[in-house]
């Protein structure tokens, strides 16, 4: 190796030092401070051109001290740079320099001294006020130069950018409301100085004391107004004082991150977290917790209590944790916020009671009893109306309406007390009426025979109740457990029609032989006297009762009011209408013609198809007559009218069927229904049950109808429109033609329009019952649809299929249902429908019914094709199923036609008795012992399958079987027959059944005694 020359001194390369002291092979130490990168090539190579150009290095070095926010080293330099050149570069390196320190004043909260340099620098150098004016603005608007501010809001020949600039420099920067309210620059009557002052009012009512909601509206301030952050602060402060949390984080997350108003965002969530530390500058912090305070430590002891309420277990006794969490946190708020004990001790009382904490282990851990006062009955009442338990907060409430009045709060004949009447009887109204019978005398009995407790503190919880409040006088009025004495004591204090409305809806309802809805609406009608509601429900109950003269009375005084309800022109004509069927029926052919007359002088009857329908009665009028000549003219002008001979068949046979008229007459109509091909019956159909809704007289179809229409309606090219496909489904939902209903619904889903939600909401209905989750989605779209549409009709119609749709046999539900569980997401909705529109297929039965096996139903999960039927050996028969064997078809002169299921005549055997002759068939069953007492409640479920037969009794288990299993609203009634007429053979057996003494059950339910069989 050659010699190596001697360094002299110290030679530095690239921050590294040579030692020359050093021995040989020792290792070489940087100087450079710890974690500086060492240059790169480019870096090398800038600085060696800078060494050749001694001025460009300057101007780097000052920009690399911009850069590395060394604002203030960063101007010296460029001032002495200036200095020394005085030419653009310079002056260009010196202005950024300047702003550099502007910012960095800024960041220190130096506005002020900011404004100030800034202004200096525009005065020395006028060309760079083009690049501060932003700044200016800004820092004006900081300082609360306000007159710089708004000078371009002011001037009129501003051009919009400028007066942009204006409104987002106020947007973003102002922090001085009050001084943009007095600024004398903007016009007094100018939108913005309005805003001003009344946000700056509100911000200093809202964090001084308690506010309205009338003084947070702000209707001064748009949500396009520069000043709209302020707004949402001002909310989100008074929600925050309010404990209202979830409404004040709600209100921080709508304001913008540009808003001047967003920099207190954080500090105030800090604030609903109970803890001053998180991301926040020295002044968030203090803020933070000067208005926490001492209430921090008493949240976070409520926080814990919380905690240990929620892990209280409901099977047994709570542990010493919870009462060492109660005793900690009443100690807390003693020595926090001694105002809020007393607060605090009833509300700790009655989260105890509603967890069924023992009284005095609580009273103990509280170190006293709580205050009974009107606040704690409140407090008591929403507790228990947040577990459900109805009557219990009835009671709760009665006894806060007591000590309200007790200590001034409102008077007893107020109208505090009135609303407070009519909350107590929404919540018993969400007790099904069955229930609320049974569970009022369960309360009743259990509270008349526990001693007085209550007025020493919360006593144990006995089984019955979990409030376990006693009334001390068992003469107390019980008011509180009665909807109806609460309407009535609410029609009392306040004068109001809805009020009564509300009061006979629920007697309406009830369904107690005790309730009179007749009284309610006799009472409505003399207190409002102009008031035609009343009158038409007297007018509807008359008729119902065929008291059709009574009923004509009420229109009449309803029509003097002024006869502007339609309702009341309908009722006139169905009440005519209604009295000469049954003087058509009893064959009082005279009259019959008087009340042609008095149909023919209404303005009413030329209305939509009510022609056909009175000259369909004149029809049954001639032939009671004899007068064929009139009836085949008759016929004629129905045909004319409805345009074709199926629709006028269909309405004369249904009208001669009203009017009890014999079959004998109608064969001729019948064969030729039988002649009819598939468009006509659709035409017929749709253009008849119009006429039912209309008239109140029952449009029936002929059974065979069924299979054909729905064979009709599998096919894809449906071309009727939404109005007829709306009738079709509907008069097969009438007539419980579950398959041809589904079709009908799947054509109009797939035409969309306004329509969807009835569509959607019969689909549901269409469905078998065994598809529980697909009925629930259908009738949850159909909600939303319905509401989106504003057709409270049909949220109304769905609330009530919801409450008998809640099993498999249409119970009611005991906790009543909630139209907020119905809700759907938006795209669970979308996929919902198009799941609906695109499935065409009927769902077949395939779930073990209550009667058998499905295939020991006829009809049901079987194919009922020719071939299947043929290979089963089945024939022709009522409803396109098998004949009964051991009895012949009935069979006119001409054959079997569609109708003679329908007009069949009366013969001996009940089994073939019509719906003509149910008033026979009540005589004949309050005659027999079989009925237990029930002959009502079985007479209707007879009639009804009646109806759903096609106007036939069933006549064997097969037809009993196939009617009942398509009927879910037939499966609840008999299921309550069935399971009540069970309870009285046990306590017609045994004396007197204990339901709550489990030796009676003997380890099954009681059985019927076997009684011999009698003679038919």
């Amino acid at each position: 190796m050659g010699h190596r020359r001697k360094r002299k001194g110290r030679q530095r390369r690239g921050g590294v030092v040579d030692n020359p002291t050093k021995p040989k092979g020792a290792s070489v130490v940087s100087l450079r401070p710890a974690g500086t990168p060492f240059p790169s090539k480019e870096a090398s190579s800038q600085q060696k051109r800078n060494s050749s150009d001694p001025i460009a290095g300057r101007i780097e070095e000052i920009r690399l001290a911009i850069a590395r926010q060394s604002s203030k080293t960063a101007l010296d330099k460029a001032k002495q740079l200036h200095k020394e050149l005085a030419n653009d570069e310079s002056e260009s390196v010196l202005i950024d320099a300047y702003v550099a320190r502007i910012e960095a004043m800024l960041a220190k909260d130096l506005a002020t001294e900011a404004k100030a340099l800034a202004d200096l620098v525009v005065s020395r150098f006028p060309q760079a006020g083009g690049r501060l004016a932003q700044l200016q603005g800004n820092l004006a608007a900081l300082t609360g130069d306000i007159a710089t501010v708004v000078a371009p809001l002011a001037d009129p020949n501003a051009t919009p950018e400028k007066r942009a600039r204006a409104e987002q420099m106020i947007r973003s920067e102002l922090v001085d409301l009050r001084a943009l309210a007095n600024s004398s620059d903007l016009a007094p009557d100018h939108p913005l100085r309005a805003a001003a002052a009344a946000l700056d009012n509100a911000f200093e009512a809202v964090t001084s004391g308690e506010v309205d909601e009338a003084a947070l509206a702000l209707p001064e301030v748009s949500h396009r107004s520069p000043l709209a952050g302020w707004k949402l602060l001002i909310r989100a402060i008074a929600s925050l004082y309010q404990g209202r949390d979830e409404d004040c984080r709600r209100f921080l997350a709508t304001i913008d991150s540009d808003c001047v108003s967003a920099r207190l965002t954080d500090s105030i969530r800090s604030i609903l977290a109970g803890s001053p530390d998180g991301p926040l500058a020295q002044a968030g912090s203090n803020l933070v917790r000067r208005v926490i305070g001492p209430r921090g430590e008493l949240r976070t002891a409520l926080r814990a209590l919380d905690d240990a309420f929620l892990n209280v277990p409901s099977d047994r006794e709570p542990g010493d944790d919870l009462y060492r969490q109660i005793r900690r946190t009443v100690l807390t708020c003693e020595r926090a916020c001694p105002e809020l004990l007393p607060r605090l001790k009833q509300h700790i009382s009655v989260k105890a009671a509603v967890a069924c904490c023992p009284v005095e282990s609580v009273i103990d851990a509280m170190g006293g009893r709580s205050v009974h006062d009107a606040y704690f009955w409140r407090l008591y009442a929403r507790a228990r109306e947040g577990v459900g338990d109805a009557l219990d907060a009835c009671f709760l409430w009665s006894r806060f309406r007591d000590a309200a009045i007790e200590e001034g709060l409102f008077a007893a004949d107020g109208q505090e007390a009135a609303f407070l009447y009519l909350h107590m009887a929404e919540l018993l109204r969400r007790v099904p009426p069955d229930h609320l019978a049974d569970a009022r005398d369960d309360y009743l009995d259990a509270m008349a025979a526990i001693e007085d407790l209550y007025e020493d503190d919360l006593p144990e919880t006995p089984r019955w109740t979990s409030s376990a409040i006693r009334i001390p006088d068992k003469k107390r009025d019980t008011y509180f457990l009665f909807p109806e004495r609460l309407y009535e004591r609410a029609c009392v204090l306040r004068s109001d029609a809805d009020i009564y409305k509300e009061w006979l809806d629920y007697i309406r309802t009830a369904d107690r032989r005790d309730l009179k809805p007749d009284d309610v609406a006799l009472k409505w009608s003399a207190a409002f006297v102009r008031d035609a509601r009343p009158l038409i429900f007297l007018a509807e109950s008359a008729e119902q009762r065929n008291a059709f003269n009574k009923a004509l009375k009420y229109i009449e005084q309803a029509e003097a009011l002024g006869g502007v309800d339609p309702k009341v022109r309908r009722a006139r004509f169905r009440l005519l209408v209604a009295k000469a069927v049954r003087h058509l029926k009893n064959r009082n052919l005279n009259l019959a013609s008087k009340d042609f007359v008095q149909i023919d002088e209404l303005p009413q009857s030329g209305e939509k198809d009510r022609p056909a329908f009175v000259a369909s009665l004149r029809w049954v009028h001639a032939l009671r007559r004899g007068n064929q000549v009139e009836a085949e003219r008759l016929h004629s002008q129905v045909r004319g009218l409805l345009g074709g001979q199926p629709a006028a068949d269909v309405l004369l046979l249904n009208t001669a069927r009203k009017c009890g008229l014999s079959s004998s007459g109608t064969l001729a109509l019948q064969k030729s229904l039988s002649t009819c091909k598939d468009r006509d019956i659709v035409s017929a159909i749709t253009r008849t049950c119009p006429i039912s809704a209309d008239v109140n007289v029952e449009i029936l179809l002929p059974a065979k109808w069924e299979s054909l229409l729905t064979k009709w309606f599998k096919r894809s090219d449906c071309s009727i429109d939404t109005a007829g496909l709306m009738t079709m489904a509907r008069a097969a939902l009438k007539m419980n033609w579950l398959e041809l209903a589904y079709y009908c619904c799947g054509h109009g889903l797939q035409k969309g329009g306004p329509e969807r939600a009835r569509f959607m909401f019969m689909r549901a209905r269409s469905l078998p019952y065994f598809l529980y989750e697909r009925r629930q989605d259908c009738l949850d779209v159909a909600l939303a649809l319905a509401r989106r549409a504003r057709d409270m009709d049909l949220v109304a119609e769905i609330a009530e299929e919801n409450r008998l749709d809640s099993g498999p046999w249409g119970w009611s539900d005991p906790f009543g249902s909630d139209l907020n569980d119905l809700d759907m997401d938006e795209a669970t909705l979308e996929q919902v429908i198009t799941f609906e529109r695109k499935t065409r297929k009927y769902p077949k039965q395939s779930w073990l019914s209550p009667f058998g096996r499905p295939q020991d139903v006829p009809g049901l999960g079987e194919c009922q094709c020719p071939a299947c039927r043929r290979a089963r050996g089945e024939t022709g028969g009522h409803g396109g199923r098998s004949q009964p064997s051991g009895r012949k078809p009935n069979r006119g002169p001409e054959g079997n036609y569609l109708f003679d299921d329908i007009f069949d005549e009366p013969e001996v055997d009940i089994n073939d008795l019509g719906l003509n002759d149910m008033d026979m068939l009540r005589e004949v069953a309050e005659t027999m012992p079989e009925f237990g007492g029930r002959s009502e409640a079985m007479i209707d479920v007879i009639e009804e399958m009646t109806r759903l037969n096609g106007g036939k009794v069933p006549r064997n288990g097969k037809d009993f079987a196939r009617i009942v299993l398509r009927n879910p609203q037939l499966q609840q009634k008999i299921a309550q027959m069935m399971l009540q007429s069970e309870l009285d053979e046990a306590m017609g057996t045994s004396g007197a059944f204990d339901y709550d003494d489990p030796d009676d059950y003997d380890n099954e339910w009681p059985r019927r005694k076997k009684k011999r069989k009698r003679r038919r």
